[in-house]
């Protein structure tokens, strides 16, 4: 496998990618999903839908790069496929690091689809 440093302007650059992460229901305070970095990337937002309903207005998912927490979603009792919420922050990841989906304390029965909206950082190594 090759790499390759593309033009600014070259559309894998310009342009933003969606990456659909199941979270399954599993027991409070776990790790989900961990969702891995191809290149230099900048996720942008992460938009959660309920699959399964959670038991206490808590419920939710904290975000972690790597170990570093970089925010929450919290879902609640919404009923299954009503109620979306979003993290909106620029997270930047390198190469190789991940974003780390733990179940929030109070989520042991939710379930969620998340939708991870990122962008290749300019100038980043892609793979071939």
């Amino acid at each position: 496998m090759a790499t390759k440093n593309m033009a600014y302007d070259q559309p894998s650059y310009t342009v933003r990618h969606s990456s659909s992460v199941l979270l399954v229901a599993t027991a409070a305070s776990t790790s989900v999903r961990k969702w891995l970095a191809f290149t230099a990337l900048k996720v942008k937002s992460i938009n959660m839908l309920i699959t399964i309903a959670g038991t206490a207005t808590g419920a939710g998912y904290d975000i972690l790069n790597g170990t570093t927490s970089v925010g929450n979603i919290t879902l609640g009792t919404g009923t299954a496929l009503s109620a979306m919420a979003t993290l909106t922050q620029d997270i930047l990841l390198t190469s190789g690091s991940w974003l780390d989906i733990k179940t929030a304390a109070a989520s042991a029965t939710m379930a969620a689809e998340a939708a991870i909206e990122f962008e290749i950082v300019p100038g980043a190594n892609v793979s071939l």
